[in-house]
């Protein structure tokens, strides 16, 4: 079944979304990384089980979603909020979530705060937001406030140009296919340039950030049962750091498989029997 493009009303914006499968199937929304978008899940959701109705959104700021007023500012909670009124439009009172990066630390504190929706939680690369030490808080807004405003970004002649600069980027390298599904859904014409799409004040540094006791009582608290991939060469966790965040979640099973920080969508077989099998509730595959 074709993936279908929804656009889904909260609080004045305009979210955008790729759903797929059953219009009836058990229902899970799928939360991208940092300047990502719905094509994140582009190649993985159609391997996952026809049962399961993968709803993947632009969250606000990014793809073909709405940017939030100008007054409003970009504040990581904002988006969890965000998460349960796109829920409740669509009039899900109990839904799963899955989550890469940035839209796992997202879906993490979703669990935490309303756990009795969450059904269950597939995360990868990611398990809660980053934090800071309590004394830094003066430093980061700050910072926030006194930071180099940010830029539209360089336009590019090609969507190819720019996905050939994205598949490159050293922190996260993606494959050439999977650079061009991101970045044709981030782009948009302008004369004969393409330009991004995405909120520039995405690219700012945050107001305030989550101390690490405050992201691990949120943990403390989710009560679905949650799988976390880790790539093997994916995003850098402090040990200790990672440690005490895995013990905090009461009923987690972390799994390794080879690839890169994007491995559910530069390799999706390889993630996709352990992710599909959770979510409607069955043994993961030895």
């Amino acid at each position: 079944m074709p993936a279908r493009e929804i656009e889904i009303e909260i609080e004045g914006l305009t979210v955008a979304a790729r759903e797929h499968g059953a219009a009836d199937g058990a229902p899970v929304l799928a939360l991208h990384g940092w300047l990502d978008n719905a094509a994140s899940f582009e190649t993985l959701a159609p391997l996952l089980p026809a049962s399961l109705r993968v709803i993947a959104l632009d969250l606000p700021g990014h793809g073909l979603s709405s940017h939030r007023h100008a007054s409003a500012g970009v504040f990581f909670l904002d988006w969890v909020r965000e998460v349960f009124a796109v829920a409740d439009a669509l009039s899900l009172e109990r839904f799963s979530l899955l989550g890469h990066s940035m839209g796992a630390g997202i879906a993490s504190l979703c669990a935490g705060t309303l756990p009795g929706r969450v059904v269950r939680m597939a995360l990868v690369e990611g398990l809660g937001p980053m934090s800071a030490p309590a004394d830094r808080a003066p430093e980061q807004l700050a910072l926030h406030i006194t930071g180099r405003k940010p830029s539209s970004g360089r336009p590019y002649p090609t969507i190819a140009a720019a996905a050939e600069v994205r598949a490159a980027q050293p922190n996260a390298p993606l494959s050439p296919r999977s650079a061009e599904l991101l970045v044709s859904r981030a782009m948009r014409q302008e004369a004969e340039r393409w330009v991004w799409r995405h909120d520039r004040r995405l690219r700012t540094t945050s107001s305030a950030r989550l101390t690490e006791e405050q992201v691990l009582a949120f943990l403390q608290r989710i009560e679905a049962p949650a799988l976390l991939i880790q790539a093997k060469n994916g995003w850098p966790y402090p040990e200790d750091l990672f440690a005490k965040r895995v013990a905090a979640v009461p009923d987690l099973t972390v799994i390794e498989r080879p690839g890169n920080h994007h491995l559910h969508l530069d390799t999706p077989e390889s993630v996709a029997a352990e992710i599909g099998a959770f979510l409607i509730g069955e043994a993961l595959p030895a």
